[in-house]
């Protein structure tokens, strides 16, 4: 009973191995990221196989469990979060360095699933950047098996014969609550401890039934088949899941079962060979230290390459990671768990000098805002223009839009009573309104009017993807009702001056795999032609159509998009600040744009007025990157407050000229 299993260990290496690839983003591990459910079912497995085999023994303690448990996660956790330290102030902007130490905050105190739930989901790609994201499990764990035998002591105290009846109840109660909260908020049933519950009674159910001697008893060849069925069951969820798939629902139940099929049956000589080998033991045995360094090895391989990775640089990685973990397997795991080699007091004080350190070194950087002051000596004057850039945009996404100061009359659309009233006062006092719609840019240009103060009465129509084209599209992403804009529009045309559209020029480049110019890397970009999206321009022009007839309609460009990061200094800087200028070829994909738009205008004889904002002749945009001392983008594509500035009065006056030499609309 509870004897050492080699298979358990060959198990191991199957949960690893896909969690580590996924990561790496390899094909054909979409659903990888089911390795740790399948690590908290041979966690529960083989820690309650620990207490049962101690209970029985009479020698079972507390101290003597937990110091086991710190033996077991503490030092190699501490080496690698010790280890990210230095990379960290190397390589990260203080605002990403503040995130980070916060979890330098989280992890001692395994609360890191708390912290990640609220910053960010696990399927996001800011996850990819977070060293030390994957401390979320281990967080999970850990307060598991803080309660965990805790409630054992007492039912072996005062009910004995419940042990069975209480797992189960956990079991039900979790599985229920997961499936119930993964369709309403998924990542807190990812990341919290009631809803993984289940999926470490499953090892502890096991376990359960070696105690009481009631594994089932098959022949050799049935155990084949079933242990083989708990492969394929691991393989498909790898293979077939993804970050849609409702996981750790009921989904999950695919590869949780498959390594409780395993556990049970793996004893049996075609399982014993495949995943008892030596290589997939050798593999299970770093597993717990590959698992610590596979994370941040990636995350700061994005971070240093600015997220312009190639697969030989991740394969790299994961040589990396495996021989990373079996140096800290031989040299940190293996001598902490030896209790003859460092004994009780010197691993208290070790740890707990370690963890203070932690806890010390993430408070100050929350402090300082992420050393906010160090990270600013390292900059030359031109890198700080650009940190000063990218410290605004941190306080524009942390602050609530609806503290941006307009005009009274500055409105947005909606088909409330409440819209209605404010339109029709702002009509008696200023006249016919201007509509912006459109997207995010559309909120620049419309920063930029305001700039101007010849812009009273604005109304802006928009929402999510608030692009036309959607419209005519069978699987539309957009939150706009366009029927109602439409009505809306045709029955107030008279009440309006003239309709402005503005939106990503991005969305309109796509390469032959339908995907965008937004998608792309600079390195991309640069290298790499793209195609105009004629239909989705022609679908934009059918839906103005109509409008036109009643209402002045004028499309503004989308700006040619420097696509850099421009909120990271030292990203900026790899491409040389002072001479930094537009991708040539993105000003090419960009002018092809123009052309197509005022192609498609032409030929439909749309009373629609198109204005440029990249003169072909001059080859010059209507502002460069850097003016002055204004960085005129805060990101790959959207205008900075400076910019915005800067362009008001050139949109003002574009507007006017367009204004006269657009047809007539009749309302």
């Amino acid at each position: 009973m509870f004897s050492y299993r080699k298979e358990i260990d060959g198990l191991r290496a199957i949960a690893i191995i896909p969690v580590i690839f996924f990561h790496a983003g390899f094909q054909g591990f979409s659903g990888g990221f089911v390795g740790v459910d399948i690590f908290f079912v041979i966690s529960g497995y083989l820690i309650s196989s620990i207490i049962f085999k101690e209970h029985i023994a009479g020698t079972f303690t507390l101290k003597n469990f937990y110091e086991r448990r710190a033996r077991r996660i503490l030092p190699a956790l501490f080496l690698v979060s010790f280890a990210s330290i230095p990379l960290a102030f190397a390589w990260m902007t203080p605002a990403d360095m503040l995130d980070f130490s916060e979890s330098l905050v989280a992890v001692p105190l395994f609360a890191s699933n708390f912290l990640f739930y609220m910053e960010s989901g696990y399927f996001d790609a800011a996850m990819e950047v977070k060293p030390l994201f994957h401390t979320w499990s281990l967080g999970v764990e850990e307060q598991f098996y803080m309660l965990f035998p805790l409630l054992m002591i007492y039912f072996w105290k005062h009910k004995p014969k419940n042990i069975n009846k209480i797992i189960i109840i956990l079991f039900l109660c979790s599985i229920i609550l997961s499936e119930l909260t993964v369709h309403i908020d998924r990542m807190f049933a990812f990341f919290m401890l009631p809803t993984r519950i289940w999926e470490l009674s499953l090892g502890i159910s096991i376990a359960l039934l070696e105690l009481y001697n009631k594994t089932p008893k098959y022949s050799k060849a049935t155990k084949n088949i079933i242990s083989a069925l708990g492969l394929i069951l691991i393989s498909g969820s790898i293979y077939f899941f993804d970050d849609k798939s409702p996981v750790p629902g009921l989904y999950a139940l695919v590869p949780t079962i498959g390594a409780s099929l395993i556990i049970l049956f793996s004893n049996s000589i075609l399982m014993g060979s495949i995943i008892g080998n030596r290589l997939f033991v050798g593999i299970g045995l770093i597993s717990y230290s590959a698992y610590l360094w596979h994370q941040p090895l990636f995350a700061f391989l994005r971070i240093y390459r600015f997220g312009d990775i190639k697969f030989g640089q991740l394969a790299s990685g994961v040589l990396i990671t495996f021989i990373l973990a079996f140096i800290t397997w031989k040299f940190i795991e293996k001598p902490f768990r030896d209790r003859s080699n460092i004994n009780y007091k010197t691993l208290l004080i070790s740890l707990i000098t370690a963890g203070a350190l932690l806890v010390s070194i993430g408070v100050t950087g929350i402090a300082t805002n992420g050393f906010e002051k160090i990270y600013e000596l390292r900059l030359t004057p031109q890198e700080q223009a650009f940190f000063k850039n990218a410290k605004e945009i941190a306080e524009l996404r942390n602050r609530d839009s609806s503290e941006d100061s307009y005009p009274n009359c500055y409105l947005s659309y909606s088909e409330s009573d409440e819209f209605y009233l404010k339109f029709s006062n702002c009509i008696n006092t200023h006249g016919p309104a201007t509509i912006l719609m459109g997207d995010s840019h559309m909120f620049n240009v419309k920063k930029a009017l305001n700039h101007t103060n010849k812009f009273s009465f604005i109304v802006t129509v928009n929402g999510y993807h608030c692009h036309p084209y959607h419209k005519y599209e069978k699987e539309s992403i957009s939150k706009c009702n366009f029927d109602d804009i439409s009505i809306f529009l045709r029955k107030q045309s008279h009440n309006i001056d003239f309709l402005l559209y503005n939106q990503l020029g991005s969305y309109f480049l796509m390469d032959e795999d339908k995907d965008t110019l937004n998608h792309k890397s600079v390195s991309y970009v640069s290298t790499h032609d793209m195609s105009v999206s004629r239909e989705r321009i022609s679908n934009i022009l059918k839906y103005f159509d109509e409008i036109s007839q009643n209402i002045p309609v004028i499309w503004l460009a989308s700006w040619i998009e420097p696509r850099y990061s421009m909120n990271n200094p030292r990203k900026v800087a790899r491409y040389g600040i002072d001479t930094l200028d537009y991708i040539p070829n993105v000003i090419n994909m960009f002018d092809q744009v123009d052309q197509e738009i005022d192609q498609q205008i032409s030929s439909h004889n749309n009373n629609i007025k198109y204005i440029k904002l990249y003169d072909r002749d001059t080859k010059k945009n209507f502002i460069s990157i850097i003016e002055n001392d204004c960085v005129a983008f805060n990101d790959k594509d959207h205008l900075s407050r400076c910019g915005e500035k800067i362009a008001g009065p050139i949109f003002s006056k574009k507007i006017n000229d367009a204004l006269l030499n657009i047809p007539q609309a009749t309302p």
